[in-house]
């Protein structure tokens, strides 16, 4: 009540266990059990059954065959109930041999409607052949009347040189071009709420 009340976006990040296009039926159980349980938490705080209170998750690994991998999820995304369906988003990948913007956009949408949160910092691992406005383009389209959620977030390069590229920042420095689009953006930064303190100070 007190998010509907003060205009707070609510969403879901199940974990990365969490996966639809895998091969081993334990797993798919387990995720499909998972994703209810969200649907149902949100229900019950009286979110609306859309995007605007979304459950947002990775379409999975690649297993050697995405296209493969991409039917399996599109067969067992039917399984979930209107609970999960109505609220369930698809984010890009920052792994080379998994599925960026372009992919989920073109062979996962059609097929299920999931819109595409756009993950600036994955896109940075993983482009394909899109730069960042063309990807983001991509997945605005995806949104209908419901305001695009995208994420933010970039590399702990910048505070660990070791750290893997991929891995995310303490805090973010940089300013988040939304190309004119109207979206929010969820930060993803390992600082958390003082992350987001920090860019609102910088960019208000």
């Amino acid at each position: 009540a007190y998010a509907r009340e003060t205009g707070q976006r609510l969403s879901f990040h199940p974990g990365a266990f969490t996966v639809l296009a895998g091969k081993n039926p334990a797993t798919l159980k387990k995720s499909l059990h998972e994703l209810e349980i969200h649907g149902k938490i949100m229900d019950t705080m009286g979110l609306p059954r859309t995007r605007y209170a979304k459950i947002n998750i990775h379409l999975g690994g690649a297993y050697g065959d995405k296209d493969a991998a991409i039917a399996r999820f599109i067969e067992n995304y039917k399984k979930l109930s209107p609970a999960v369906t109505t609220r369930l988003t698809l984010e890009n990948d920052d792994r080379p041999n998994l599925y960026t913007t372009r992919d989920l956009v073109e062979k996962v949408f059609p097929h299920t409607g999931i819109p595409v949160v756009f993950d600036y910092h994955h896109h940075l691992c993983h482009p394909g052949d899109d730069t960042v406005k063309q990807a983001l383009d991509l997945a605005v389209s995806t949104w209908g009347d419901v305001k695009p959620t995208t994420h933010y977030s970039e590399t702990a390069q910048k505070d660990k040189p070791k750290a893997v590229f991929r891995a995310h920042s303490i805090m973010v420095e940089g300013y988040i071009n939304t190309y004119g689009h109207d979206i929010d953006c969820v930060i993803e930064a390992k600082g958390k709420e003082r992350a987001v303190q920090g860019y609102l100070a910088l960019y208000g």
